[in-house]
């Protein structure tokens, strides 16, 4: 069974983007992004297990599968992976695809091959996040705003100079650990408010009513959720 992320209290599953990875970047390069299969993500062919064995030597396990894409959160944290949708039609040739597909991907994360791919993040209940935020609790950041240091030092978030009126600034993560820094996250607009979870392992933003969570040591979205109203 394939196992699903929350979004919104919908099923998520995500879309991988193809990648060469560049020296000193973190396991994703560049980081995926949420969506159907368009034919520019992970090539998948007549061989399953085969296409599962080269995404992993390319450095972009995965698992695959069906259903509705929403939001930018594209991880099961049960699995630690992000996910592709072929689409929302369930066709029998499809699941024993995916079956025999994400059978490889699984048996490689139980060997540990896949460890530094797994967000390693806890899931944040929906209350502990706006705990994060209650009272005007948060850090305010504004274009040019100094680097972040999250509990426990290992990471620390960068922010570029607002770059002009119609960019969004880029958004890095560092690990002072192995001195790699992450490809941009893809954070949206300043300013914003944010919070770091108590471990020091996630970076979530609040915007009107919506929360979006990120992994520190993979860069990946990993929950996103709106508070009292879902967006059209």
């Amino acid at each position: 069974m394939i196992p699903f992320a929350r979004t919104g209290g919908l099923l998520l599953l995500a879309i991988t983007a193809a990648c060469v990875r560049s020296p000193g970047v973190g396991p994703y390069d560049p980081p995926f992004a949420p969506g159907m299969l368009t034919g520019f993500s992970c090539p998948h062919g007549e061989d399953p297990a085969g296409d599962a064995r080269r995404h992993i030597e390319e450095r972009r396990p995965h698992l695959v599968g069906f259903g509705l894409v929403r939001g930018r959160a594209c991880v099961a944290l049960d699995v630690g992976l992000p996910f592709e949708s072929f689409g929302c039609v369930l066709t029998g040739d499809g699941q024993r695809y995916a079956d025999a597909y994400n059978s490889v991907v699984l048996e490689a994360l139980r060997a540990g091959r896949l460890e530094e791919f797994r967000v390693k993040a806890r899931e944040i209940s929906p209350e502990q996040v706006r705990a994060l935020f209650a009272e005007g609790g948060g850090i305010r950041l504004g274009p040019g705003s100094p680097p972040l240091l999250a509990p426990g030092g290992r990471f620390e978030v960068a922010f570029q100079p607002w770059p002009s009126e119609d960019d969004s600034p880029k958004v890095w993560i560092v690990d002072r650990r192995t001195r790699q820094r992450r490809e941009p996250i893809e954070f949206g607009n300043l300013p914003a408010v944010v919070a770091f979870d108590p471990e020091g392992q996630a970076l979530v933003r609040h915007e009107d009513h919506e929360f979006t969570s990120w992994d520190l040591a993979t860069g990946l979205p990993f929950d996103e959720f709106y508070d009292g109203f879902m967006p059209k």
